[in-house]
């Protein structure tokens, strides 16, 4: 058997990698430019968590049908026509929101637009990476991808800042429209040495799923890990919103100033990428995974405790620190334990799961802010994930513990 190319020698790989970079620069500059936007025309934060829910509807409305589709087609033409219908859309976006005919609706419905293809792409981009990446180097491929969306969270909202501070958000709309011709130029050379799929032609949607929930089922350390995230993104799914508008009402900070902010959360992830391979390689991708609950609830009590922006933008680094950390600890695990044939339906299906609680934490954290405070709501937000934490520790700390108790008394045998 031969050995494996080292990771740097993977084209294809790098390829995916760039593309994925330079669209990321965009979508950072669209989420920083966008609540901007609707807090200039609204003043509330229960619209800036409304935009965020019309966002993440279609994980719930296509989690059962995207991920059989994904499987059944050819996974890299599936990219590159979710970037160009995302291009398409940012475009429509941008102009009419220039000629002054977009209104706070009108914004909520091209974001559920914008996001239904952004979802399958995003299903679409989980199911490609072990097709192009063998399974021994997932974890390294994922911390790379998580180091390098890391450095565009850098560089993104400050550039974000300046684009608001100088020339206006619609400028932001239309680079980010630009930015996906990168991802589907580089998927487009991405031809060489793919393996050669059969298409899954079952007849239902269904009876498509029922295979990858009777895996789910069957493997229960994935399906924990994922309801701990889905009890996560319940009381975390409004953190960047709710930053945002404390910098903004509570702070007064100017749209440079803000972008900073998120800049600095940048920073925390680049400290967690640079930890989360030790950690997986030490602990192993379940214990990695629970270990960024402290790290979180640390970060919202900062935030929650802010009374400058520095304090804030410190808290919020802190706070993507343990993102990090559970996001590649959690994609590793899902990627090295599902069955080639089932990552788009297992991928699809996890997720819908997953954001299932974020319309409920929008809706409700971005009501508590605007009826007592932000303050308030990261309150709210620290205590809910020290309960999840606790539930989601106890399957796994027994399990060690059993593990323990076996190996004493094989010693003592």
């Amino acid at each position: 058997m031969s050995e494996e190319a080292p990771l740097w020698h993977n084209r294809n790989y790098w390829l995916l990698l760039v593309g994925t970079a330079v669209s990321g620069l965009g979508d950072q500059i669209y989420a920083f430019v966008l609540p901007w936007l609707i807090y200039t025309l609204t003043g509330s934060a229960l619209a800036m968590t409304g935009m965020r829910t019309a966002e993440f509807l279609p994980n719930i409305v296509l989690g059962l049908v995207a991920g059989v589709y994904v499987d059944r087609w050819d996974r890299r033409r599936t990219l590159m026509w979710a970037a160009i219908g995302q291009a398409v859309l940012l475009t429509v976006m941008a102009a009419l929101a220039g000629g002054q005919t977009l209104g706070l609706w009108g914004l909520y419905t091209l974001g559920f637009l914008l996001s239904c293809a952004g979802f399958v792409g995003g299903v679409g981009f989980t199911s490609f990476v072990p097709v192009i990446v063998p399974k021994s180097q997932l974890a390294a491929a994922n911390a790379q991808s998580s180091a390098t969306s890391t450095v565009v969270r850098l560089l993104g909202p400050a550039i974000a800042g300046v684009v608001v501070a100088t020339v206006g958000p619609l400028f932001g709309l239309t680079s980010d429209a630009f930015s996906f011709l990168a991802i589907t130029v580089a998927v487009w050379a991405i031809r060489a040495a793919l393996p050669r799929r059969t298409p899954n032609r079952a007849g239902s949607v269904l009876a498509d799923n029922a295979d990858a929930i009777t895996f789910l089922r069957r493997c229960r350390p994935l399906a924990a890990a994922t309801l701990a995230v889905a009890g996560l993104n319940l009381f975390h799914a409004s953190v960047l919103t709710l930053v945002l508008y404390r910098a903004r009402h509570d702070l007064a900070a100017a749209p440079v100033t803000a972008g900073l902010i998120f800049s600095a959360g940048a920073v925390g992830a680049l400290l967690g990428t640079a930890a989360v391979t030790r950690l997986n390689r030490h602990l192993g991708w379940q214990a990695a995974f629970l270990a960024a609950f402290p790290v979180l609830i640390v970060g919202s009590a900062v935030m929650m405790a802010a009374g400058s922006t520095t304090i804030l933008a410190i808290g919020y680094g802190i706070d993507a620190v343990g993102v990090t950390v559970a996001n590649v600890n959690y994609f590793t695990g899902r990627q090295t334990l599902t069955p080639s044939h089932l990552l788009g339906r297992v991928a699809s299906i996890t997720s819908m799961v997953m954001k299932i609680p974020f319309p409920i934490s929008l809706i409700g954290l971005g009501l508590i802010a605007d009826r007592a405070s932000a303050q308030f709501a990261f309150a709210v937000i620290a205590l809910g994930l020290l309960g999840v934490a606790a539930v989601a520790a106890r399957p796994v700390l027994a399990a060690k513990a059993a593990d323990a108790v076996e190996a004493a008394r094989a010693a003592i045998n």
